[in-house]
């Protein structure tokens, strides 16, 4: 629905499909309880690094959907980079190793959000390939 106000009233729309580095390993080396209070840690940062107007939810495993209505892509990269920021020195996510950090894929909405998210996906798998802890905008 939001996605269809903002598009009818001709609003900016960006999506970012951001994924948790290296998870398994952290999984691996502190087990699954951990792994889970880390998610939970990774979403509340990134709620509170969003705009209460932008919308963000689990996408799947390790990885969180975010739409940011009235944002350009470069304002999604501040969005984003806050949170990475956040996240690097978070108290509930000291001395875990590897260091929690995420990667993210940027795309702008433009009509069709099946590709954009494929736009987004490619631009995630781009700053995984180029060494994690980045955000990579497509297109």
């Amino acid at each position: 629905r939001e996605l269809a106000r903002a598009q009818r009233s001709n609003q900016a729309v960006t999506l970012v499909l951001a994924d948790v580095d290296h998870f398994k390993a952290l999984n691996d080396r502190h087990g699954h309880l951990r792994g889970d209070q880390a998610l939970k840690t990774v979403a509340e940062v990134l709620r509170s690094g969003l705009r209460s107007t932008d919308l963000a939810c689990r996408w799947g495993g390790e990885e969180f959907l975010c739409l940011l209505l009235g944002s350009d892509q470069a304002a999604a990269v501040r969005a984003i980079d806050r949170v990475r920021a956040e996240l690097a020195t978070h108290p509930a996510l000291a001395g875990i190793e590897p260091a929690v950090t995420i990667t993210a894929g940027i795309a702008r909405v433009e009509g069709d959000l099946q590709i954009a998210l494929q736009q987004a996906d490619l631009a995630l798998y781009a700053g995984k390939k180029a060494g994690r802890d980045r955000v990579v905008v497509q297109g």
